[in-house]
């Protein structure tokens, strides 16, 4: 499958309404795994210590951290930010501080209420 299409069944959780924090997690970290070239079984924390001891190994020259795939914990919270605000732009109008985050479904109460 190509990395378009892996992309797209990735991202299209993000539009579906009441997702649990698991398959946002999963599928935002699996999101980033594509966009990273992550070998298929590995983990977004495999990659970036694989990644950093290889390249610092190999080279005598400042290594960015920016070049380094994301932590899994990085990932999952960046996943969350991207599914509150593709719900915000569907017109859901969601107020993060006034969530009601259960451990099976993420669900926040309309700022209105």
């Amino acid at each position: 499958m190509s990395k378009c299409h892996q992309l797209k069944d990735h991202a299209s959780l993000f539009m579906k309404p009441n997702q649990t924090h698991d398959n946002v997690n999963k599928h935002g970290q699996a999101s980033l795994e594509v966009l990273y070239n992550c070998k298929p079984g590995n983990t977004l924390d495999f990659e970036r210590a694989a990644r950093f001891s290889s390249n610092v190994a190999s080279r005598s020259v400042y290594l960015p951290p920016e070049s380094l795939p994301p932590t899994g914990d990085a990932a999952k919270y960046h996943s969350y930010r991207v599914y509150h605000q593709v719900k915000t732009w569907l017109g859901y109008h969601l107020d993060p501080t006034k969530c009601c985050c259960s451990t099976k479904t993420i669900m926040w109460r309309s700022s209105s209420q």
